[in-house]
């Protein structure tokens, strides 16, 4: 088996990354195919193929408790103005036992304190 370093220049990321999405392990059901198109259409490539990745906490086989394809907007991943890390950061609060409404107002998690950061301010009010 050989590594592919210098992948074909025609490569179609779009539909490869929903066959990722879609497939084993993920599963993410035809039903959040609209969200995934209106996120490639909203984003420019490179970020649309990391924010999709969120599609699979909203169904399939990683899917948060309570959330669903409505919750998509809220966590930003239709905005090219909201970075795909901060909905990445926003799954793992929710991930991390923070209660939905709460998950959609963290704009960082901190790893190393594991701990959500709001808007500049990390929990218990510390500022950056």
């Amino acid at each position: 088996m050989a590594l592919d370093l210098f992948p074909a220049a025609d490569r179609d990321w779009r539909a490869g990354q929903w066959e990722w999405l879609s497939g084993r392990p993920h599963c993410v059901p035809d039903s959040l195919r609209p969200a995934f198109d209106r996120i490639w259409d909203a984003r420019p490539q490179r970020d649309a193929f990391e924010a999709s990745k969120c599609l699979r906490h909203l169904g399939g086989t990683f899917q948060l408790d309570g959330w669903g394809a409505d919750d998509a907007e809220a966590l930003g991943l239709f905005d090219p103005e909201v970075p795909y890390h901060v909905c990445w950061d926003r799954c793992w609060a929710a991930a991390r036992g923070l209660a939905k409404g709460d998950a959609m107002r963290v704009s960082r998690w901190d790893y190393s304190t594991d701990k959500p950061i709001y808007e500049g301010k990390r929990e218990g009010g510390r500022h950056e």
